[in-house]
């Protein structure tokens, strides 16, 4: 054998190890690369969901606060009776005016006075509302 066809023979085997070696560890690179950025839009998705799930839980909250506070509120709602017992008592608070200011104490006569307004309006504030009575004119107005 020629030691020139034994030296191109090694020389090429020599240079496709090395392509071949150069392409894995580039291909291995390009894997790592693209690992990296698989995992760092993997990493956004995950912050971008746990602040959504965040913001989400804090609705979640504040809904069930006001649902609870809607609750409250409706158990403590005024009946009727309720009213009726403040207008009877801005009733009996006039007469109490009246009779402090007939004893000349103009200051409590004042005071059972402005009482008395506050309850009267109080009352009047919490009729309910003619809605029935009123819904043909705001259809009419929807309408228009």
């Amino acid at each position: 054998m020629n030691p020139l066809f034994v030296t191109l023979a090694v020389g090429s085997i020599a240079f496709i190890l090395a392509a071949y070696c150069f392409g894995l560890i580039c291909g291995r690179n390009e894997a790592v690369r693209k690992a990296k950025a698989n995992t760092a839009g993997l990493r956004r998705e995950l912050a971008f969901q746990q602040d959504r799930a965040y913001k989400l839980a804090q609705s979640n909250d504040q809904l069930h606060a006001d649902n609870s506070l809607l609750r409250a509120t409706q158990a403590t709602a005024l009946s009727p009776l309720d009213r009726y017992t403040i207008a009877q008592a801005s009733h009996e608070l006039d007469v109490a005016a009246k009779t402090f200011a007939a004893v000349s104490s103009d200051t409590h006569a004042k005071k059972a006075t402005e009482l008395s307004k506050a309850c009267l309006a109080l009352s009047q504030r919490l009729q309910p509302q003619q809605a029935a009575a009123d819904a043909p004119a705001q259809q009419l107005e929807d309408a228009a």
